[in-house]
């Protein structure tokens, strides 16, 4: 007879949630990110441990959203989770917070060229030839603008296009790629950028939130297998509205594209989307057992106790796993 209950190994009748959930792992859905939304005590923060589990085999992150103090935390935390190696696209981003713009790849070479002889009003001109939309460009500033367009021209285009433009514009120049190389990994750099991250003014940040954040999509597509994200305790009243606010505007929005990447997030609120997320998100609401489950539930753990008993106690819990779960707690220790 038991009377300790562990809430992970009782019925708390989430069979569907689980099945979605598998689906999502197996490619067997068009759906890959799902929204969950509960009271509290409804279970979400255990149910999400077992998606934990379920999710093993692939690189996964998980984050507790109450404990997010601001946006620096979550995007590096996913990939020191999911794998440094992973993020190369992500990283030189970071070295540029440390080191600025300027040494070593192809990137920086490109950025410093382009900040030396082009002003703002010149690097809208060069957007036009490249058909490049400039307003659509991250960032207020000459160098974050070109550091946009260098990004854009990665993902679209090639670097010959850029470089052909720039000669064209700026024909004495003649300038040429000769360096291939991305920035090496280091530790110290990476940790250096998240304190320089927290001291900039509000713009800086954002501007570079956004960098970041383009970059990690970018990395993720690279992706050759799949990744799991977890982000529990999405609540109004709890954690940073910054990184709520960057999940529901920002993060899921762009991670739709991602059909690789399994999204989870769980709270008492969820993100609201725009109606066309029906077609590559799921939204469920778990709700309390009902007396069904919660009779299923006391015969599992080998009690007895009086059916009228049972229905004062799903009464009073409205059918809340964790409560129940308490309750039959000391319920078992009184048997015992």
């Amino acid at each position: 007879m038991a009377t300790e209950i562990n809430i992970k190994e009782v019925f708390l009748d989430r069979e569907e949630e689980r099945a979605i959930f598998d689906e999502m792992l197996r490619g067997k859905r068009q759906e890959h990110i799902l929204l969950i939304e509960a009271e509290g005590g409804m279970g979400k923060t255990h149910l999400l441990e077992e998606f934990w589990a379920l999710a093993e085999p692939y690189p996964r992150c998980r984050f507790d959203l109450k404990s997010a103090h601001n946006l620096e935390q979550v995007l590096f935390k996913l990939c020191e989770d999911l794998g440094y190696e992973q993020f190369g696209g992500f990283y030189r981003i970071v070295s540029q917070v440390v080191q600025g713009p300027g040494t070593g790849n192809v990137e920086q070479k490109l950025h410093k060229m382009l900040t030396a002889h082009f002003k703002l009003d010149d690097l809208r001109l060069l957007c036009m030839t490249l058909d490049v939309d400039f307003e659509n460009l991250e960032g207020s500033t000459l160098d974050l603008k070109a550091l946009s367009l260098i990004q854009y021209m990665k993902r679209h285009r090639s670097y010959n296009d850029l470089v052909a433009n720039v000669n064209q514009a700026r024909p004495k120049l003649g300038f040429t790629l000769t360096e291939t190389s991305s920035p090496v990994f280091s530790f110290a750099i990476w940790q250096q950028a998240k304190t320089r991250l927290s001291n900039l003014n509000q713009v800086e940040r954002v501007e570079y939130h956004n960098q970041l954040t383009g970059a990690m999509i970018d990395d993720l597509r690279q992706l050759s297998e799949r990744a799991v994200i977890l982000f529990d305790t999405f609540d109004q009243e709890r954690g940073g509205r910054e990184v709520k606010e960057w999940i529901s505007q920002m993060f899921l929005p762009m991670a739709r594209l991602l059909p690789n990447v399994v999204v989870v997030v769980a709270g008492r609120d969820i993100p609201r989307l725009g109606g066309d997320s029906r077609d590559w998100c799921l939204r469920r609401e778990l709700r309390g057992l009902d007396l069904v489950h919660v009779k299923e539930f006391v015969e599992r753990l080998e009690l007895t106790v009086p059916d009228d008993t049972i229905s004062i106690f799903y009464r009073s819990t409205r059918g809340r796993p964790l409560l129940l779960a308490q309750i039959l707690e000391n319920w078992g220790a009184g048997e015992a």
